[in-house]
């Protein structure tokens, strides 16, 4: 269904934006807001901030699905390729962000007598941090770059989908949807789960959800406009059931998780527009890339920003000006566009020469 030379770009732009909506329930998480100055959409968002976290699952299916769509061909995965591939995307930036909010958080300690928000600073910590294990439940509470706590989740996922590989190989669909209903449904009524637990078994769920989601379309490539239609009413009645009350459904409702069809029929219809490259869309392309950029580096710079008004002792109000707000995104933006030209790209290409 997916031609080798031709892009998902509309999943890109997707992971992008589920990126950015985090970005923008942290705004007024770590900010303290519970209003936008002079700004009705931003209140909108505020006001159901509850769902803006749940964005890190799209994240996660959109990974599994990207995952099996770069994987399915292969016979078996090689680990060292599978490792590099892993590292060279993602750990080079998270190891520069924490020593960021090391940084910062030395200031906080130097001038307050302790970190922002009470995060652990310590070596213990910072130990976690490097081995992507801040949140396997081993932690003491949140620490240094908390963000990077949805990444800490997808490592042990990302293992077992290299360890299980062959099975899902083999069973394909029948394989991906067992470990959802297993992880998401099984787990938690057999274990007596904390909070790490839960979060393990949302990864698990959304990740295989996402390449369920690409076995659908393999097995199913004639129905291609059906998945559109789908896909487009599915999130509309999605968005409209998290606006409204209906207790018509309710009992179906929570059964399964709230997020569910609305990630389900955005990724369905997003996967259905795929494109070679062109000079338009190669322009935007880096723009795309700052999906993982703009998560981890918009926590720092909050950090950064409250240092700045608790040493010069400005209003925090001013936080909750739209006109502040563009100019955090705009500084947030150009950072990591740099970061992807500069430092991302070159260190990736660095590590995969050693595959």
């Amino acid at each position: 269904m997916i031609d080798e030379n031709q892009k998902l770009y509309f999943l890109k732009i997707l992971t992008w934006f589920s990126s950015f909506v985090i970005v923008l329930f942290h705004y007024g998480l770590w900010f303290e807001l519970n209003f936008y100055e002079k700004n009705s959409l931003i209140n909108y968002l505020l006001e159901k901030k509850e769902y803006g976290a749940n964005f890190v699952y799209l994240y996660w299916a959109i990974t599994g699905f990207f995952f099996i769509y770069l994987y399915h061909k292969d016979e078996k995965i090689k680990f060292k390729s599978f490792f590099i591939k892993f590292f060279a995307k993602y750990y080079p930036l998270h190891f520069f962000t924490l020593i960021l909010v090391f940084i910062i958080q030395y200031f906080n300690i130097k001038f307050f007598g302790k970190t922002e928000f009470g995060y652990i600073n310590d070596i213990y910590h910072f130990t976690l941090n490097i081995f992507f294990a801040s949140n396997w439940g081993i932690e003491k509470a949140q620490s240094f770059n908390a963000p990077i706590w949805f990444m800490s989740i997808l490592v042990p996922v990302l293992i077992f989908f290299f360890l299980t590989f062959t099975f899902l190989k083999h069973l394909k669909i029948f394989f991906s949807i067992f470990i959802m209903v297993f992880f998401y449904y099984i787990v938690p009524f057999a274990v007596n789960t904390n909070q790490t637990g839960l979060n393990f078994s949302a990864c698990f769920f959304y990740f295989y959800l996402g390449i369920s989601i690409f076995y659908i379309c393999e097995f199913n490539k004639k129905y291609k406009k059906k998945f559109v239609i789908f896909g487009f009413f599915g999130v509309v009645i999605s968005i409209v059931s998290l606006n409204y009350n209906f207790s018509l459904f309710y009992s179906l409702i929570k059964s399964i998780p709230s997020t569910v069809l609305l990630f389900f029929s955005l990724i369905l219809l997003c996967q259905n527009f795929y494109f070679n490259s062109n000079k338009i869309i190669s322009k935007f392309e880096t723009l795309m890339d700052t999906s993982y950029s703009i998560y981890l580096f918009h926590f720092p710079l909050q950090l950064f920003f409250i240092l700045i008004f608790n040493l010069l002792n400005l209003d925090k109000n001013l936080f909750s000006n739209f006109l502040f707000f563009l100019f955090y995104i705009v500084i947030l933006m150009i950072i990591s566009v740099i970061s992807v030209k500069n430092f991302e790209k070159p260190s990736r290409n660095f590590f995969l020469k050693m595959i």
